[in-house]
């Protein structure tokens, strides 16, 4: 599961700082958070529509409870993700995401390099959702999910092509480095 996801802007990370600049006359950007994301907070997304390719949606498919995360395992198989999947993906940009282990201790994920990382999810209506798959062993000992990171190169591969879905969730995903949290 991933719960929270960083956005962070330091001044080094162009490719965060292009997106954002280029939402900021989007009417919602005052509303929009950087910074650790929770759930229904209003994030940036690049979507597939290529009309409108920079979006700001809220964190949350809302049913009879929120909905924040899509195992790919399933994806094709609900009924709430099947219209989504196929023609609402998207790209939530991050630095980083957040899992707990079992005894509450805080973790922060990133690429090795620090860069950047793109974030497979869906959108419907406003709204979005990551997708997450089974963690690899940069995560596996504190928990058992991780969401989908889209190589950048692939960027317009998830987006755009229908054919590449199913390999890019189900791709191998990068090790990344674990940083403890201490509060």
């Amino acid at each position: 599961m991933c719960g929270r996801y960083t956005l962070f802007t330091e001044e080094d990370n162009q490719q965060i700082k292009q997106i954002l600049e280029h939402l900021k006359d989007h009417p919602l950007r005052s509303q929009m958070k950087t910074g650790e994301l929770f759930p229904t907070n209003l994030a940036p997304i690049i979507t597939n529509n290529k009309n409108k390719e920079f979006e700001i949606f809220k964190w949350g498919f809302e049913f009879k409870s929120l909905i924040i995360n899509a195992r790919a395992e399933s994806i094709f198989e609900k009924k709430s993700f099947i219209e989504p999947i196929k023609n609402g993906r998207c790209l939530i940009p991050a630095t980083g995401f957040y899992e707990w282990d079992k005894n509450k201790n805080q973790y922060h994920y990133t690429l090795e390099d620090d860069r950047q990382l793109y974030i497979a999810g869906i959108y419907s209506c406003g709204h979005f959702v990551i997708i997450t798959t089974n963690a690899n062993q940069s995560l596996e000992k504190v928990h058992n999910r991780m969401p989908i990171i889209i190589n950048e190169k692939y960027k317009e591969d998830w987006l755009f092509d229908d054919g590449a879905t199913m390999t890019l969730l189900n791709q191998k995903q990068p090790l990344l480095h674990e940083e403890l949290i201490i509060k």
